[in-house]
């Protein structure tokens, strides 16, 4: 089956608006407010690179790592329920097997999405089992 590669075309410069394209998948992000010759430009580059982005666009990624903390490490309770929610266990299951209400573990859940830069356990699982520890 062919990959589907995706540009978001946007008059939309918001952060949040291209950081998520690009967090969902995107390979590239153009703004709508560049002159034609320019927007033909960048997706003959996607098609040559299999990437492309607006200068501005460009800078804004740049501008975010550079003031971007250090990765935030998981506590060893938070580490202990990642563990499980890469197991495919319900806040339910992990609940009872840690011996803590149900509220404790989604509150551990919204730490472990945040500092791990996911929004759901699809993206948690996408991030695989890869070690997440400092």
């Amino acid at each position: 089956m062919p990959q589907v590669e995706v540009v978001i075309l946007t008059l939309n410069e918001g952060d949040d608006n291209l950081f998520e394209s690009f967090r969902v998948g995107a390979s590239g992000f153009l703004l709508k407010t560049a002159d034609s010759e320019t927007i033909v430009k960048r997706l003959r580059e996607f098609v040559d690179e299999g990437t492309t982005m607006s200068m501005g666009v460009a800078r804004k990624v740049i501008d975010y790592f550079h003031t971007q903390q250090p990765a935030e490490p998981l506590t060893s309770r938070e580490q202990e329920v990642l563990a499980h929610l890469l197991q495919g266990e319900t806040n339910e299951q992990i609940s009872s097997k840690l011996n803590v209400d149900i509220s404790t573990i989604k509150f551990h859940n919204k730490n472990i999405f945040r500092k791990m830069h996911v929004s759901n356990r699809i993206e948690l699982m996408r991030k695989g089992n890869q070690s997440y520890s400092h």
